[in-house]
């Protein structure tokens, strides 16, 4: 008899079409790694397979050292593309019977800029305290 091992992805935007998670039977864990601020790939990736894994018990992102204008991001299609993420991860976590953990991360020190950019692109998992900041 074989033992279940919990399996954790860590995904990079280096694919350009959608990531297929099917085969991961026992995904528990998932962490993306932004480069830019560009999160296309990973509403691909809740659109295309992550539903599917019931047993997700935490999603982390972790967040480029950048610097963020939040009034120009507004308007921009990669805010958008947040809008996206916000209303894709709301949705799963009210689907699970243990919601995931959703964690985002930042340098250390950064905290205070990150609570912001979160605030303004994740505002639905902040409002109802879905999300943790970890810096």
């Amino acid at each position: 008899m074989t033992a279940s091992v919990p399996m954790t992805y860590y995904l990079f935007p280096v694919i350009t079409g959608p990531i297929d998670l099917s085969k991961a039977t026992k995904l528990e864990d998932i962490v993306f790694r932004l480069s830019t601020l560009v999160v296309e790939w990973i509403v691909m990736a809740f659109q295309a397979t992550i539903p599917e894994h019931r047993e997700l018990r935490q999603v982390t992102i972790h967040f480029p050292r950048m610097d963020i204008d939040f009034d120009n991001i507004k308007g921009s299609s990669v805010y958008r593309q947040w809008m996206d993420l916000d209303r894709l991860l709301v949705r799963f976590w009210e689907s699970c019977l243990t919601p995931p953990k959703v964690i985002c991360t930042a340098l250390v020190g950064e905290t205070c800029i990150m609570r912001g950019f979160v605030e303004c692109c994740l505002p639905e998992l902040t409002k109802r305290g879905m999300i943790d900041l970890v810096g």
